[in-house]
């Protein structure tokens, strides 16, 4: 059980990380630094 909360946070973050990383991309002209944060 512990180990599948460890499982979803880690799935949760990478999808957080990603979602976060093409927005950035999407918006490179309004945040040119956001991928780099």
């Amino acid at each position: 059980m512990f180990v599948m909360m460890i499982h979803q946070m880690l799935v949760f973050r990478t999808v957080a990380v990603t979602g976060a990383a093409t927005q950035n991309w999407m918006n490179a002209e309004i945040v040119p630094a956001g991928i780099q944060v």
